[in-house]
């Protein structure tokens, strides 16, 4: 295919239609951010779009192989079908990033279907690769084994700069077998809105292609059965037609890039009590007057039936991650407490409802499939009691998932700290999900990690954190649990990154050495030449990183997350930020800037606080000193100043969270000190205002080069933006003014004493069983 074919082919499957162009019902305070069309174009875009080769780069007579002259590709017929998309993006890779074009008589390149030598039997995506002068071949267990191969010569090129091939035999497999992120723009929650049922295709082609690069080979999308899946069981329960078109279609796009789906649900969810499929079957009704009691058999006869409904209606569906009971209501052993007020289910144990729930999931599923995967995700399951008893009764192809950090620890400065949610500043697992693996993989089964890779909340409004270190140390913890796949990502953090790629090469064997592992991916965007500084400057930021006070009040219920844009006022704040201080209500309310520094803090003091998020900028600036001399080597690269300015948004966020809470502390201060104390705090809040306002104008600045920083996926908004810096500075010179006034005369304990205006709340909505669950969550 010719380069400017191949060029308007992916024009046309990525050319999306604008938001306005879209019909379909949304929640009247669902309006998308102009900006969200610039992530969609960013997506959107080739991921091959620059030379990238040195043309002062020889390959080394008898080491290495040249491509230089021209090369040709050929794959086996029975392969070369699935394989249409990768042979496509192998040549656009060859001509704009390496600048060499196909020619009969130059290097071949053959891939071929067979058993791949050091690879065991059945291995997923095992190649073998043999590299002479003359040829490359490419022997691979199945078509995704050579996609596999095709990406990592491209690979092998990037890291010398050139058009070349080192010389010998190469044997990979991949040992973490499912690699699982989501689009950082499909709707989910905040009344956004089921993706499922939008027009619009959240995942553009080229980003599909970039995921493949990454290393990533599933992607998971949101949806609820009863919206989706006509059922005949239980009419009442489901649309009067299967909902599933785009779905399939979505499976069958994202295959041609070696990305499988997933559904994501959280089933069987409870009713409101007044829906009609528990009016028409009170026989059906469980604990509370909502769940569907899977103790009764038409509950089992239903779930089997949707299962087996939609993967007989999406056949290339891979499978569903289910988190079947912790995080919304699902069945009636939800609590003690809660099973009590089912007369079924409060004479069983809960491990006897869990795997009858699950057991008709997967029994479902196999009645249309005989590969497709249940992952049974027990949300707060890792500390679920009874497992021992729980996984003898469940089918024996289900696949457990379990949070990997929750209820582990770490040290800072020789002290304990928690950590109880996704986190990219600590490393190793808890031990309780250590212990769950090994439990699981003893009986045969397998077990999954739910981690966020990417990036976490603990600073979840940059696209990604750059500390692929961390992620490294975390596939290598993984691996030696026998982890077989990974839900890599929650709604933040799908942004194709080095931290993607990073973990797409730590789940192949043989697992080379970290630094070699990270240079190689600092390589694919950097150049050779800088890829040793690049690798400084990330293992600089993981060093930093992991020094974060992890409490999860710190980034829910703590300004971090809207840090820069976070106003200091001097009055009194007297509403919170719920549920979580991320910038909108659930309902897409602008949220208040609540001071209540003490609910910030979790364990920790308001002092230990500051003094971390400033140590931590500090040696966090190091690195971007690093950064900042490998931009310069190369100036004029967008990618490159956009892999700067992340880094350095997340440094000024550092900063501006420790002022914040300074800020709000000595505030407090003032009404109980002395003249002489006064004083002292009123100079020192100008001085932290005052860089402040200089750290939220740095932020317009990356802000305005980078469309991704400050969007935040799930509440499908952003927490910080041009317009939100702005208002922060102006409202901030206005505090400035006031201090400076307080400065020269006192201060004035009217205004310390004063609330800032509360709006009246807003009027609550009608509604009934209609409006359940009708815009996502």
């Amino acid at each position: 295919m010719k380069r400017r074919d191949f060029v308007a082919a992916a024009t046309a499957l990525t050319a999306l239609p604008e938001f306005a162009q879209m019909h379909e019902e949304r929640h009247p305070n669902f309006k998308p951010h102009p900006r969200l069309e610039e992530i969609f174009r960013d997506l959107s875009a080739p991921l091959h779009r620059r030379l990238k080769r040195d043309r002062s780069r020889k390959a080394a007579i008898g080491r290495e192989a040249d491509l230089s002259q021209g090369y040709s590709l050929a794959i086996a017929d029975h392969a070369a079908a699935r394989l249409e998309t990768s042979a496509a993006d192998f040549h656009l890779f060859m001509s704009v990033a390496m600048a060499v074009k196909p020619r009969s008589a130059g290097y071949a390149i053959r891939a071929g279907i067979g058993a791949p030598e050091g690879c065991p039997a059945g291995a997923p995506e095992a190649y073998h690769l043999r590299v002479t002068d003359a040829a490359c071949e490419i022997t691979a267990s199945d078509a995704e084994g050579i996609r596999r191969a095709l990406i990592y010569l491209q690979d092998e090129m990037l890291v010398r700069g050139g058009p070349i091939l080192p010389l010998g035999e190469l044997s990979r497999r991949a040992v973490i077998e499912d690699r699982i992120t989501r689009s950082p723009i499909a709707p989910y929650r905040w009344v956004s809105g089921w993706e499922l049922e939008h027009q619009r295709d959240y995942y553009p082609d080229e980003y599909l292609n970039k995921l493949a690069h990454c290393g990533m080979n599933g992607i998971w999308v949101a949806g609820l059965l009863s919206r989706m899946v006509a059922s005949k069981t239980i009419p009442e329960l489901g649309p009067g037609m299967h909902r599933l078109d785009k779905l399939k279609r979505l499976t069958e796009r994202a295959g041609r890039y070696g990305i499988r789906v997933y559904l994501f649900c959280i089933e069987p969810r409870a009713l409101p009590p007044d829906h009609p499929a528990l009016a028409r079957h009170p026989e059906i009704r469980g604990a509370q007057g909502r769940c569907l009691c899977v103790s009764t058999p038409l509950v089992q006869k239903y779930i089997r039936e949707v299962m087996r409904e939609m993967f007989i209606e999406v056949p290339n569906l891979a499978g569903v991650i289910n988190i079947f009971n912790g995080e919304r209501q699902t069945t009636c052993w939800s609590s003690e407490k809660t099973v009590q007020s089912c007369p079924r289910c409060r004479q069983r144990s809960q491990g006897e409802v869990l795997a009858d729930s699950l057991n008709g999931f997967m029994e479902g599923i196999r009645q249309a499939s005989t590969t497709a995967k249940l992952i049974a995700w027990g949300y707060s399951g890792n500390q679920a009691t009874g497992l021992t008893s729980f996984f003898p009764h469940l089918h024996s192809d289900v696949i457990w998932m379990g949070n990997f950090e929750h209820g582990g620890e770490k040290t800072v400065h020789g002290k304990r700290v928690g950590v109880h949610e996704y986190s990219l500043s600590s490393i190793q697992p808890s031990e309780t999900f250590s212990r769950v693996a090994r439990e699981v993989n003893s009986g045969g089964r397998s077990t999954w990690a739910k981690l966020q890779i990417g990036n976490t909340y603990e600073l979840s409004t940059v696209p990604y954190i750059p500390v692929p270190q961390v992620v490294y140390e975390k596939l290598v913890a993984m691996r030696e649990l026998q982890v077989r796949g990974s839900m890599m990502s929650w709604i933040i953090g799908g942004y194709p990154s080095p931290m993607l790629k990073v973990a797409g090469e730590s789940a192949f064997a043989p697992l080379q050495p970290r630094d070699e592992v990270i240079r190689r991916v600092a390589a694919s965007d950097w150049g050779p030449r800088e890829a040793g500084r690049v690798t400084e400057a990330w293992e600089q930021f993981s060093r930093a990183f992991q020094l974060y006070l992890c409490a999860f009040e710190v980034f829910y219920f703590g300004p971090i997350t809207r840090c820069p844009s976070y106003l200091l006022h001097l009055e009194r704040e007297a509403r919170r930020a719920q549920p979580y201080n991320w910038g909108l209500t659930r309902d897409r309310i602008k949220q208040p800037y609540e001071d209540e520094v003490a609910r910030w803090l979790g364990e920790f003091s308001a002092e230990e606080m500051i003094a971390s998020f400033r140590e931590i900028a500090t040696e966090w600036g190091k690195g971007l000193r690093i950064l900042r001399d490998c931009c310069a080597a190369q100036p004029g690269v967008s990618q490159l100043g956009s892999q700067r300015a992340v880094a350095a948004a997340a440094g000024l966020q550092f900063k501006s969270m420790a002022n914040v809470i300074e800020f709000y502390t000595l505030r407090n201060r003032l009404s109980s000190s002395g003249p002489n104390e006064q004083r002292r705090i009123v100079r020192r809040l100008l001085a932290v205002t005052k860089d402040d306002i200089a750290i939220a104008r740095e932020m317009l600045r990356y802000v305005a080069l980078d469309c991704t920083i400050g969007w935040h996926s799930e509440i499908y908004d952003y927490s910080y933006s041009e317009v939100l810096l702005k208002e922060k500075i102006q409202h901030d010179g206005e505090t400035l003014r006031t201090l400076e006034r307080w400065e020269r005369g006192g201060v004035e304990a009217a205004t310390l004493e004063a609330l800032l205006p509360t709006p009246p709340p807003p009027r609550p909505t009608p509604g009934n069983w209609r409006d359940w669950l009708r815009w996502g969550d």
